[in-house]
């Protein structure tokens, strides 16, 4: 079984560094889940006329507080990650890695040409203008903070800058992808990588830039790439909780399968301060929250009982002929078929409950990309039949399939073929 990165010593989480996760888990959650709408809702019970000011004074330090957290995060982080890529210094191939990261995205942007940011992704990028002070009628994206205050932060605001700040997420995605089989002793060629990004786990991004799962991915290549202890795996699953909700679903999964009794139980409280926020957020009125995600007046539910085809069509499309490998890994060490339905919940969860099959099914990326890496240490594809599988993968037309939206091409290579000749 494939295991996590083991940290060169054991370092339990120590009673303090308890205390700095659950108060930056608190802080963050409270932050998200304190909009603008909610904050105008509020305030005329602390002060007996509300201004402007007020209002201002109450987003700075809104600002403020999620600066905070984040720096902290980022700084708990970004410790192992630079100590492992010194360290890793000479042994691995960071130039190389990077060159094929901008082959690859050049190819793929041919086939799934990145031409404009998804319909939500315009409002994550009006969100990075004024991620404190903006309002959110889909009482949801102010629920996916990170990445739009991250981009503010950064300066990375407004459609243009925030589109390329997406694309640039997807290309670390890329190269975390390769650094895996690196460190691995399994490295992906040219072939291989560009398959990969055609399957839904990178392909999503190109067709619809400026979504936020990008940097849930990046979070899990982490994780299962870079050595981390206790500490600081937390904070990775944090840190992704504030990206996006459904994060709980991927590092849930993660944390059944490799965190010790500690880190779950540490994880689970997490949850609970960010739960405990969201529903209150909702006045704890659980029927509103689930209503604001309808979909055309329908539930994810909903749209799945009355299109189950679609659902299927999408779980299938999302990989393509990836599956093939999966299967032929399970074959070969059928006592993964467990942890390997585990790892691949998650997507499978949240695109019942959502609309967006394709795009969620990325959160199931773990076992094809593990399945991938034992089929390349052990063999169990010859080289020829493998630059077949893989040629045929890219042959395969990314699409997306949504359950409220059936099949969707999206501008480049795939859409001028595929509709142009087979599908007129």
């Amino acid at each position: 079984m494939i295991t996590l990165p083991v940290f060169p010593r054991v370092e339990p989480v120590t009673n303090r560094q308890e205390s700095i996760l659950l108060g930056l888990a608190f802080t963050g959650s409270l932050v998200i889940h304190t909009p603008l709408s909610l904050l105008q809702s509020l305030l005329p019970y602390l002060f007996n006329n509300v201004t402007a000011v007020h209002i201002s004074v109450m987003n700075s330090v809104r600002a403020v507080l999620f600066l905070c957290v984040t720096s902290a995060l980022l700084a708990i982080i970004g410790k192992p990650l630079i100590a492992f890529f010194r360290g890793q210094r000479g042994q691995l191939p960071y130039r190389k890695l990077l060159q094929r990261t901008v082959i690859t995205m050049a190819i793929v942007a041919l086939l799934i040409v990145p031409s404009q940011l998804g319909i939500m992704g315009v409002g994550y990028a009006a969100f990075s203008v004024e991620p404190f002070s903006s309002t959110d009628h889909s009482y949801q994206l102010y629920q996916r903070l990170m990445m739009p205050a991250l981009a503010y932060f950064l300066q990375f605001k407004d459609e243009v800058m925030f589109h390329f700040f997406s694309l640039v997420i997807t290309g670390i995605c890329i190269f975390g992808i390769q650094l895996f089989f690196e460190t691995r002793k399994s490295p992906l060629s040219l072939l291989e990588t560009v398959s990969l990004s055609t399957v839904c786990v990178v392909a999503t991004q190109f067709q619809s830039p400026g979504y936020p799962e990008s940097l849930v991915i990046v979070s899990a290549l982490v994780m299962v790439t870079i050595p981390l202890n206790s500490f600081t795996r937390i904070a990775v699953a944090l840190f992704a909780l504030f990206v996006h909700e459904s994060s709980a679903l991927l590092f849930g999964a993660i944390a059944l399968q490799y965190f010790t009794k500690e880190e779950k139980q540490l994880y689970a409280a997490a949850i609970f301060l960010y739960a405990l926020c969201w529903i209150a957020s909702f006045g704890f009125d659980i029927e509103q929250l689930l209503a604001v995600r309808n979909v055309g007046g329908m539930s994810g539910i909903d749209w799945l009982l009355a299109h189950p085809f679609r659902e299927v069509l999408g779980i299938v499309a999302s990989y393509k002929m990836l599956w093939m490998i999966l299967i032929i890994a399970l074959r070969y060490f059928p006592a993964h078929i467990k942890s390997f339905s585990v790892l691949l919940l998650p997507g499978i969860i949240a695109s019942a409950i959502a609309v967006d099959t394709t795009r969620l099914l990325a959160l199931s990326f773990l076992p094809f990309l593990f399945a991938m890496e034992y089929a390349k240490r052990y063999a169990l594809l010859s080289s020829s039949r493998s630059v077949l599988l893989h040629g045929l993968n890219i042959i395969v037309p990314s699409v997306y399939v949504g359950l409220n939206s059936g099949i969707v091409f999206f501008n480049g290579i795939y859409q001028l073929l595929y509709q142009g000749f087979f599908f007129k």
